[in-house]
């Protein structure tokens, strides 16, 4: 009756030796002999281990002997020298606290004859992560208990450390929800958008302060005469810099003063310019202050009708008086002004040109993107001379050959099946400002380069952010809906083994972050 209140089963998926040392344990606990253990197997075993026992039960006399039958029987046959393996190749897992490292380990060596009864401190502290073994050095401690001390100690000053950095990112947090009217919709008090594209439900609040449950012609603010837009704030600090008037310039052109990044510039007012350029002193500060540029490959057409290549564009934001203007720049390092604002900027800030008093009509902006053609390389600094000539040369003998690319085709149309016809609209996940500019960055730079459209789908799926490994931030789709209701066409990917296989020869692996 003792045995049976004990609750212990072995039916051969347990680990054995931590059923053996459970067995014996108890029976130590309530007065038991070993060998009367063994009256008791028919209760304690099942199905393998059961039939296992009956076979053998007339050779076994002792518990010895049912710990030695069982082992050969139900370990395999190098299990010691798997089993010490093991323990050399135990490390401390990400996460995992000291204590249960030290414990599992200690367990493993406990399952070896002749292992138990060595120092393994050595080893244990080996095994440890580094950042612990940084911090615990082998001279502070003689044995595993004060090494487990030391570990504990490291731990609560980690976990302190951690909740400063977390007490830090709330109150920057809180700093960044500052309410900011140039920001904001006025209508649902949602960033990302104004009022006449908002179409989210409408809320109560003063449009010039903020204050929730008041409108703005019954809130007790300041009017809007003498309200002044705040400044974008941001969890870094941008240092203060100006850029000189260009000297030589005052020819009546037009220069308006602007901030990019916290330098103050005086920039060029172009409109025969249909974009936005930089030049080698601002894109400097924008690398010193970690804005980071996106590749392109853009050849500018210059006022003579010839040809620069721009190999960068960043996303700035230009602030002018007190409004500010989400722009992508592209850079020109031999560009004789710090900045020359485009139509795309004029555009954005609904310029008007009057003459004699009457408003000059403006030609369309076209938001189309001109189709790409293969005509020049800009990456070609590491040729030589002589070997930019060569490749010159060659361009131009097969020119006929590029000369029907014209870009991607159009012919073939993309079309995804569903298995029902109910829109799937998932509602956005919400953001805090901090994560809902990087949104609007990413957003703004993809409509103007056209990528993509704006859309009045009944289909809609929510944005999610995801930390690349360098830091920055990766937009995505979460279309794990859309997946789910659609009809997959796609060929079957192939097995990791095969692609693998694939790569026995290969020297170097390189990835690609689109």
């Amino acid at each position: 009756n003792s045995v049976r209140r004990w609750n212990i089963r072995y039916s051969g998926r347990e680990n054995l030796h931590d059923f053996l040392e459970r067995c014996e344990e108890l029976a130590e606990c309530y007065s038991i002999a070993n060998n009367q253990l063994l009256a008791t197997m028919p209760e304690i075993l099942q199905d393998k281990p059961l039939q296992w026992f009956r076979v053998k039960r007339n050779t076994i006399n002792t518990w010895d002997d049912f710990r030695y039958e069982a082992e050969r029987f139900f370990l395999p046959k190098r299990h010691l020298a798997h089993l010490e393996e093991t323990i050399h190749q135990r490390k401390q897992f990400p996460r995992e606290k000291a204590k249960d490292y030290v414990l599992a380990i200690q367990t493993l060596i406990r399952q070896h004859p002749k292992l138990r009864d060595e120092d393994h401190t050595e080893r244990i502290y080996d095994g440890l992560r580094v950042e612990y073994r940084l911090y615990v050095r082998r001279s502070d401690f003689n044995s595993v208990d004060e090494l487990l001390e030391l570990t504990e100690e490291f731990e609560l000053l980690k976990g302190e450390e951690t909740r400063q950095a977390r007490n830090t990112n709330h109150c920057l947090t809180a700093v960044s929800n500052k309410y900011c009217r140039e920001k904001v919709c006025w209508r649902c008090k949602q960033p990302g958008h104004r009022r006449h594209q908002c179409r989210n439900q409408q809320r109560i609040f003063c449009s010039r302060c903020g204050l929730d449950g008041t409108m703005s012609r019954d809130c007790n603010c300041p009017t809007h005469v003498a309200v002044r837009a705040t400044p974008p704030e941001s969890s870094t600090t941008i240092l203060k810099a100006t850029l000189p008037y260009p000297e030589g310039k005052q020819d009546g052109r037009y220069y308006l003063t602007i901030t990019v990044a916290g330098m103050q510039i005086e920039a060029l007012v172009d409109t025969g310019a249909t974009l936005t350029y930089i030049g080698k002193e601002l894109q400097r500060h924008l690398d010193k202050h970690q804005i980071k540029g996106r590749r392109q490959t853009r050849r500018i057409q210059l006022a003579n009708r010839t040809y620069i290549p721009s190999t960068k564009m960043y996303p700035v934001i230009i602030g002018l008086g007190n409004k500010s203007t989400h722009l992508l720049v592209s850079a020109l390092p031999t560009l004789a002004e710090h900045v020359i604002l485009g139509m795309d900027f004029l555009r954005k800030r609904d310029l008007t040109i009057t003459i004699d008093g009457q408003p000059l009509t403006a030609t369309r902006l076209s938001t189309q993107a001109p189709t790409d053609h293969l005509a020049m390389l800009t990456e070609r600094q590491h040729l030589t001379e002589r070997e930019n000539h060569q490749l010159n040369t060659l361009l131009t003998k097969n020119a006929a050959v590029f000369a029907t690319i014209t870009g991607p085709s159009t012919t073939a149309e993309h079309v995804i099946r569903l298995k029902h016809d109910r829109p799937l609209k998932q509602r956005y996940y919400p953001r805090n400002p901090a994560m809902q500019e990087v949104i609007n960055l990413e957003v703004n730079e993809l409509i103007a380069t056209g990528r993509i459209e704006v859309s009045n789908s009944a289909y809609s799926s929510p944005i999610v952010l995801v930390r690349k490994k360098q830091g920055s931030w990766r937009m995505c789709i979460d279309y794990r809906q859309l997946n789910a209701a659609s009809i997959p066409d796609a060929y079957p990917l192939p097995q990791i083994n095969v692609i693998l296989d694939q790569l026995k020869e290969a020297r170097f692996i390189s990835t690609i972050d689109l």
